[in-house]
């Protein structure tokens, strides 16, 4: 039987095309779904991305993201986070008073590909050695997800002094986590149909081929997501609260920086209490009253059964009746002297505690732009301000309370003070003789 050359080639063909589906890796689907050339070099990579301060966290164990949601409900979280290391410490408290609050945003879908290894490292730091083998026999890793709101902490910063249990190896806190919906899966996106038939023959057939997907991981409901709205307050809807990526912050060795007119406790910015009222001749040295120096000079003799000499302003009751030179009564130097320093001290101490009062309240309004009234916060810049003009304040104040003394003492005493005026007097008990005797 003699068989056409048009239907030999069509039969051919036929076989060809039926063949097609059986040809395990060198299929349609499979020529989609190429594998990537992975590199190995790890170490180098972990270390490039030392700074990853976003992660996802989609690829950790159902029992890894239940106990970081628990450990969130407590406080803040602390970890260890090197490289491509990340380690939960449970047993090691952050000693702020804060806790995360959850804000609600405009519900987003994006969905992450991963097809090569530079892509893996950048989303999956954590997970990305154990992905390794996964993604070079699927060829491509995929994330679906449904993000809703964060939950945020409050707090600028938390240095190690603050961490109190099993926290030798601490080296950053978790400060946010987005939460909503995902989907984890592996494979890439691929099918393909043919067909061939040849008219008047009867003759034909159809293939196709298709990549499978592997789901990896997956939590919460996009469908509980769409219940979710800007006006959610305190969480997001049931359902839709999955943690999908944190942010982390490394501890900080910067002191704490409180608002003006608080304090730092240890563990939280407080309202300082009002610094005590001093009496006259007093001023205020670290929240407590000191008598002010008084600068005298003096020269005397004093002896009891013996002799001796000291210095200083030594105010002697009469015993036996003083014996008084009285000196004319003139203005001496001294007293000039104490009134002029007096007045300027005072007019010197006014004019800078009132340009500290003013530009403190410049700085923490916000007005020079390092300090935001609102969330109770300053940069470095505005606290070192800050700083700075409670020192200007406390210097007017010491200033202001020293020319005030001044010019009362001024008010008070004789214009004559600091004349020479003989004092003598004489007491003997026994054997023992005092006797006082100095220019004042």
């Amino acid at each position: 039987m003699k068989i056409s050359r048009t239907f030999r080639d069509g039969v051919s063909l036929l076989v060809a095309v039926a063949l097609l589906p059986s040809c395990g890796g060198n299929n349609a689907a499979s020529l989609l779904a190429k594998q990537p050339n992975v590199p190995t070099d790890r170490n180098t990579t972990c270390r490039i991305l030392k700074s990853q301060a976003e992660p996802l966290i989609v690829e950790w164990p159902e029992t890894a993201r239940g106990k970081l949601e628990t450990l969130r409900r407590k406080g803040l979280v602390a970890i260890r986070y090197e490289g491509c290391d990340l380690e939960v410490l449970p047993r090691c408290l952050v000693k702020v008073d804060t806790r995360y609050n959850y804000e609600a945003f405009e519900r987003k879908q994006a969905r992450v590909t991963i097809r090569n290894e530079d892509e893996l490292y950048a989303n999956l730091p954590m997970g990305a050695i154990g992905l390794e083998g996964k993604l070079k026999s699927a060829g491509q890793l995929t994330i679906d997800m449904t993000m809703v709101g964060r939950y945020e902490s409050t707090v600028q910063g938390v240095r190690r002094e603050q961490l109190e249990g099993e926290c030798d190896y601490a080296t950053h806190v978790i400060t946010e986590f987005t939460v909503g919906a995902f989907k984890f899966e592996a494979g890439a996106d691929g099918e393909v149909g043919g067909g061939a038939s040849l008219t008047g023959t009867g003759i034909g057939t159809k293939g196709s081929s298709q990549a499978k997907r592997e789901l990896l991981a997956r939590d919460g409901d996009p469908n509980a997501c769409q219940k979710s709205t800007r006006e959610d307050k305190e969480k997001p809807p049931e359902g839709c609260g999955a943690l999908i990526q944190i942010e982390v912050r490394s501890l900080s060795e910067e002191a704490f920086v409180c608002h003006e007119g608080q304090r730092w406790t240890g563990t939280k910015c407080t309202d300082r209490p009002p610094p005590p009222r001093c009496l006259l001749g007093q001023h205020l040295e670290k929240d407590k009253c000191v008598d002010d120096p008084v600068i005298a000079r003096a020269g005397g003799n004093v002896s009891l059964g013996g002799t001796g000499s000291a210095g200083g302003s030594l105010n002697v009751p009469s015993i036996n009746g003083p014996v008084v030179e009285k000196p004319k009564v003139s203005t001496s130097p001294w007293s000039l002297a104490l009134g002029i320093s007096g007045g300027a001290l005072l007019a010197g101490g006014g004019a800078l505690g009132a340009f500290s009062f003013f530009q403190s309240g410049k700085i923490a309004s916000g007005g020079t732009g390092d300090c935001d009234p609102v969330r109770n916060m300053c940069n470095a810049r505005g606290a070192g301000d800050r700083r700075t003009m409670s020192t200007l304040g406390l210097v007017g104040t010491i200033g202001m309370g020293v020319g005030l003394a001044a010019g009362v003492a001024w008010i008070l005493l004789p214009k004559n003070f600091g004349a020479s005026i003989k004092i003598s007097t004489a007491v003997k008990v026994g054997e023992a003789g005092i006797s006082v005797s100095g220019d004042f």
